[in-house]
């Protein structure tokens, strides 16, 4: 059974690997701008952008689950939630290494949270969050 310290650094790792994918992502833009390949280049500026914004947030989140944080786990839970969709629609593009990837990283990140022990480690009694 893990402690709280270890699921607090486990969803800080499962934080850090999404911040280092929407990074990817961000750059991935960022080189097809730069390389001209990109078919709207307002669109790549402003999507680099964003994904840079959010790599930050997610960056932070990650950071502060590393800290121990008992906050982190609401703004943990909801990206994770977010993440699903988001996978699956990525899949439906062709996009299977990232669809993958944030799939897995989402699952794994929701059962580290809303398990019994990620629960307790956060200091929620159920799912309604009390």
């Amino acid at each position: 059974m893990a402690s709280d310290v270890e699921r607090y650094r486990q969803v800080a790792a499962v934080l850090a690997a999404q911040t280092a994918l929407t990074l990817g992502v961000a750059v991935w833009q960022l080189v097809g701008l730069s390389t001209g390949g990109a078919a709207r280049p307002e669109v790549a500026w402003g999507s680099s952008t964003y994904f840079l914004l959010v790599a930050v947030m997610v960056g932070a989140l990650a950071f502060f689950a590393w800290r121990g944080a008992r906050w982190v786990y609401g703004p943990a839970v909801f990206l994770q939630v977010l993440c699903l969709p988001l996978a699956a629609s990525m899949g439906s593009e062709g996009l299977w290494v990232g669809a993958v990837g944030l799939g897995g990283l989402a699952v794994v990140g929701l059962v580290l949270l809303v398990s019994e022990a990620g629960r307790d480690a956060y200091g929620r009694t159920g799912l309604g969050g009390g």
